[in-house]
């Protein structure tokens, strides 16, 4: 993702400011807006999960809570994007809180253009291996838990869908 990411910024698609810091993990940078990323952790955190928990259910999520956590992510992108025409918005967590941030973004009247990106499972587990320290098996059952939940939260023929292969060898 953050290799998409970085792309669909050197081409003018904005990814917003606060970024997080590059890391030993990815040394190019994430492409991820800091107060996304806090939400998110936060939205999670309210059902008592996190990112690497690959039973998290959106319907986890408390009725009331939902409008609050739209109403912060629509603060969110009125003070970080509102002056640019095309941005976006990356964490990986999004996959699990799509209907959130698209809620927002549709009450901002904002047209959103999902980007899914697919890499080889194998690959992403045994990088979450080395990162992460996971064993293969849950990197991936959290590989397949966001590509499912991202599938479903989505609309196919509003949903760009490319290969991770293909971003690096065909771009």
């Amino acid at each position: 993702t953050s290799a998409l990411a970085g792309m669909l910024d050197a081409i003018g698609i904005y990814p917003g400011k606060s970024l997080l810091e590059a890391s030993s993990s990815n040394i190019k940078g994430y492409f991820e807006n800091s107060k996304v990323y806090e939400l998110n952790k936060e939205i999670l955190a309210s059902t008592n999960s996190s990112w690497d928990d690959y039973d998290f259910k959106f319907s986890q999520i408390e009725e009331n809570k939902k409008s609050e956590f739209v109403s912060k992510a629509k603060i969110i992108i009125k003070n970080d994007y509102k002056y640019f025409e095309f941005f976006l918005i990356k964490d990986p967590r999004m996959s699990l809180l799509f209907p959130i941030w698209t809620s927002a973004l549709e009450e901002l009247n904002i047209k959103i253009k999902p980007v899914f990106i697919v890499r080889n499972p194998v690959e992403v587990a045994l990088s979450l291996e080395r990162r992460n320290k996971f064993s293969m098996e849950k990197s991936l059952m959290l590989w397949a838990h966001y590509c499912l939940q991202s599938i479903k939260f989505s609309d196919f023929d509003e949903m760009y869908t490319i290969s991770y292969d293909d971003l690096l060898y065909d771009t």
